[in-house]
């Protein structure tokens, strides 16, 4: 690969009169691009195929740029270009707005801690991310821009929520339970001649549950 310059000579009335060229050899350079762009793609292969999707976020300009499988997550088209951070924000269920960075009240560094929340679908459903981030100073050290990655983390919470059903169903019946063995002793001892029949009876008794 090589690089050329032309620089035309003019002569005192304008006039072009020769051409300077100078070139050099920029094939490392291409090599280096071409390498950079290969580790480039096998990242974002690798992101796609673990859920995971990358944004940056421009502070100045208010806008996101993002990958395809964060477009995804959010509902955005392929084809979109720059997100407006107020268009994004909408995609997150009211609820959960105060999780995300552009929430006021709290720091930017706070702000973009790990956190996890619902996406709205355009179909009125919802799934949940999970999102970390980090803040990007300029040479005079403040923010300029926020990149980050979220991961698709909706199996984990219906799992989560299936594990409390059942623990509350759990709970639910122990408790019923004892109260069923609860009763028996309170009715048993209360009509039993001696100890030693009382504790036949409730072994008895409990056996049969």
């Amino acid at each position: 690969f090589l690089d050329f310059i032309y620089q035309p000579f003019r002569d005192a009335s304008g006039r072009v009169v020769g051409v300077f060229v100078q070139g050099h050899d920029i094939t490392e350079q291409k090599r280096t691009e071409q390498e950079l762009s290969r580790q480039t793609e096998v990242l974002r292969l690798a992101q796609e195929a673990g859920g995971f999707g990358t944004f940056e976020w421009d502070i100045g300009s208010g806008t996101l740029t993002a990958s395809r499988t964060f477009k995804r997550l959010y509902g955005f088209g392929e084809g979109i270009g720059a997100i407006p951070v107020a268009v994004f924000r909408e995609r997150v269920h009211p609820e959960d707005r105060d999780k995300i960075a552009t929430s006021s009240g709290r720091s930017l560094e706070e702000s973009l801690r790990y956190a996890e929340y619902r996406i709205i679908g355009e179909d009125g459903s919802y799934r949940w991310v999970g999102r970390q981030g980090t803040v990007i100073n300029d040479a005079d050290g403040r923010p300029s821009k926020v990149v980050g990655a979220v991961h698709d983390i909706t199996q984990r919470k219906q799992f989560e929520a299936r594990l409390e059903t059942v623990a509350q169903e759990s709970a639910h019946r122990v408790k019923n339970l004892l109260a069923i063995v609860q009763a028996i002793v309170s009715q048993t001892l209360r009509r039993a001649g001696d100890i030693e029949a009382a504790s036949d009876s409730i072994r008895q008794r409990l056996m049969a549950i």
